[in-house]
């Protein structure tokens, strides 16, 4: 009996033992914290046979624990180079045949997944599918699958995108939707006013009503109910009313140099040789008939005049005449709204392009909608597909390329403002880039594109990055990183990069005469464009990391994004300052300028809030200290966009958001504390500075 107790002790006493430490300690001689995989084991590279596997010693096995970092260096390295390969065989396999290549099937994928120890909490690791060893598998999701049941606990994994977007519906069951990278500014609801009454969307818009007398009454009912307006009783009669509406001919030429100086650095679907000769000049001919000014033309020439008094720096900002124009623009589409034509769509570009760049409560959902009709009307004339197949004329087949990749351009870039899916998708798209009139050849004998060229191409990875990050199915974190990488990695010759803001600024364009209007506010929308999809790509991870980590969201897995958006959001406010204070009647006038740089501004102020303690912290203040004031000024110009941002950026300098009151924030802040009250104070002076008011304890006041 004794000698069976003693030898249940000895075994228990021997199992106890087993279970104190680990293998690889116990052969090694280290302390370990019985946490498996322990922190000895992680620290030195071999987390994976933590705790029963043990290393067999010798100088081999220390060469390489030694060399793990740089190994894995290697696979990561080797993974990227094989993703690459893959998309390239996919997109060469796309143009010769439907089936997927024999080298694409989905187990031949998994051969590159990496196998990486986490140490992620238990919740965390049933989605990577965690094996009793501690070693997770992950899969990237490179091959469509359809939804099943049992999608969603690894949907709800920690690597996932989760953001479905805002929707908003009224008690009158009215709704509008606006997707997870939208602007700020259309999120928080600024373009929309509780205290206004509802208007009536029969009447007039208010910068029509002074003027709605001038108008006949056929014409401002057709105005009034396009695009879906019935044919007039007396056409022809209306018709010629809309043409005895034309300005004088010194006064249309004046407004069409005034379009072309100040509105078409952005988009333009209308060459100005070609307007002049095919559509201004027959309309004022003298000798002419009725029958050679077709609606269309009318419309186009309308819109034009609408755009060049609407951009004109020498009027007043939204000028009543602008709106003018665009009315007899609509009256005209609406005398043959079934008709279809090239110069329909780049009346409706156009118009689309107005609505956006007005002062309406409602103009950014009206150019959504003429968008719409635009892309349905391009894709019916057939302007997806590329006019060599018809054997038209060279000019007529540069123009048609022209106007769709400016239909294109538009549409993607309404979509990321918006968040909602792009209308244009390049599985049914062949037509050819238009020729590049204005490249230049470097001192090095290099070809470089044009802006328009660079937008273009933009376009086509803006797309692809909408469709991949913003689509239906959410993408993983690393899909994310990878498309971080082409965006950074796009190519911006050196005559079209802005001096101090590229991420080269040793790089100066080497211009032998001041930069034009153009050129100058196309360096900056090129700049401006990138680091507005950066920041949306990362913005959702932003969001995560700070609500995971406040104390320090750079200890979040996500810290990459946090980062981005921090970079993105000063380039996004640094570029516009620039270019404010290079033409401050012009920047205020436009749209997308604002209403981005308020999304910069809200992920600023999101890290002074939030985070306060964050190293980023007090320099996000400094940025959100110099947008308030660029907001103010905008504002005090003219009533534009910035006015609306500046409501909601006006607490900047008020004492809620102050530097002290950061502090006393930063004060119960993880980083800061240490056990000696002086030790923190002078731990947050050097953070916050010197004019700190600091009571005798250390505390802000």
């Amino acid at each position: 009996m004794t000698a069976d107790k003693s030898g249940d002790h000895a075994s228990k006493r021997s199992a106890r033992r087993g279970a104190l430490s680990c293998a690889e300690c116990r052969r090694l001689k280290l302390r370990c914290d019985r946490q498996f995989p322990c922190q000895s084991c992680r620290k030195r590279g071999c987390a994976a046979i933590c705790p029963d596997g043990a290393l067999t010693t010798g100088k081999g096995n220390r060469f390489i624990l030694a060399n793990t970092e740089e190994l894995h260096n290697k696979i990561s390295e080797l993974q990227d180079r094989i993703i690459s390969l893959e998309e390239a065989l996919s997109s060469l396999q796309a143009t010769v045949s439907n089936e997927p290549h024999p080298l694409l099937r989905e187990d031949l994928l998994r051969i590159k997944a990496s196998i990486t120890a986490t140490t992620a909490a238990p919740e965390a690791s049933t989605s990577t599918g965690e094996s009793k060893a501690g070693v997770s598998v992950k899969l990237p999701k490179l091959v469509a699958k359809p939804p099943t049941g049992n999608d969603s606990a690894e949907e709800e994994g920690p690597e996932v995108l989760s953001a479905f977007g805002t929707l908003k519906i009224d008690d009158q069951g009215k709704s509008r939707y606006f997707g997870s990278l939208a602007g700020a500014q259309l999120l928080l609801g600024s373009d929309e006013s509780d205290d206004e009454a509802p208007c009536d969307p029969r009447a007039p818009p208010p910068a029509l009503r002074p003027m709605e007398n001038l108008l006949p009454n056929e014409v401002a009912k057709l105005a009034h109910t396009y695009p879906f307006a019935m044919n007039p009783c007396d056409y022809e009669g209306t018709r010629r009313q809309l043409e005895g509406l034309l300005p004088p001919a010194a006064k249309a030429w004046s407004i069409t140099q005034k379009y072309y100086e100040y509105s078409t650095w952005q988009f333009n679907c209308v060459p100005r040789q070609w307007f002049t000769d095919r559509v201004l000049v027959p309309l004022y001919e003298p000798q002419r008939n009725a029958d050679q000014a077709p609606e269309h033309q009318l419309a186009l020439v309308y819109m034009v005049f609408a755009l060049g008094t609407l951009i004109d720096l020498d009027l007043p900002p939204f000028h009543p005449d602008a709106e003018h124009y665009h009315q007899l623009a609509r009256a005209a589409l609406a005398l043959d709204s079934q008709g279809t034509s090239i110069m329909a769509v780049q009346a409706l570009i156009l118009m689309a392009y107005f609505n956006q760049l007005t002062d309406k409560k409602n103009g950014p959902g009206l150019s959504w909608m003429v968008m719409g009709i635009a892309v349905k009307m391009g894709t019916g004339i057939g302007l997806h597909r590329d006019p060599k197949r018809w054997k038209m004329d060279p000019e007529q087949t540069d123009l048609r390329r022209m106007v769709f990749w400016e239909l294109a351009c538009f549409d993607a870039w309404q979509a990321q403002g918006f968040g909602r899916p792009p209308m244009i998708t390049f599985e049914h798209v062949d037509t050819a880039l238009p020729i590049d009139w204005e490249e230049r050849v470097n001192a090095a004998g290099q070809v470089e594109s044009s802006f328009y060229r660079l937008k273009y191409t933009y376009t086509e990875l803006l797309l692809s990055t909408l469709n991949t990050a913003f689509g239906a199915q959410r993408p993983t974190y690393e899909t994310i990183l990878r498309l971080d990488r082409r965006i950074r990695d796009f190519h911006v010759p050196d005559h079209m990069r802005v001096p101090g803001l590229q991420e080269m600024d040793h790089v100066v364009p080497n211009d032998t005469e001041p930069p034009t209007l153009h050129l100058t506010m196309q360096r900056h929308l090129l700049f401006f464009v990138k680091e507005i999809t950066l920041l949306y790509l990362h913005r959702s991870f932003f969001a995560r990391a700070l609500t995971e980590q406040p104390g320090d969201p750079f200890k979040s897995r996500y810290a990459a994004s946090v980062l981005a958006c921090y970079r993105s959001s000063s380039g996004v406010l640094a570029g516009i300052r620039n270019a404010y204070q290079l033409h401050p009647g012009l920047v205020p006038r436009f749209y997308m300028f604002w209403t981005h740089a308020f999304s910069s501004a809200i992920v600023l102020a999101a890290i002074v809030t939030r985070s306060p303690g964050c190293n980023l912290a007090y320099r996000a203040l400094g940025e959100l200290d110099a947008a308030y004031t660029m907001f103010k000024a905008a504002s005090e110009l003219q009533g534009s966009r910035a006015t609306k941002a500046l409501c909601f950026t006006k607490y900047a300098s008020e004492p809620t958001i102050t530097t002290p009151s950061i502090a006393r924030a930063a004060w119960s802040s993880p980083l800061m504390y240490t056990r000696s009250q002086a030790r923190r104070r002078k731990r947050i002076r050097r953070c916050w500075g010197t004019r700190l008011a600091l009571s005798p304890h250390g505390r802000p006041r």
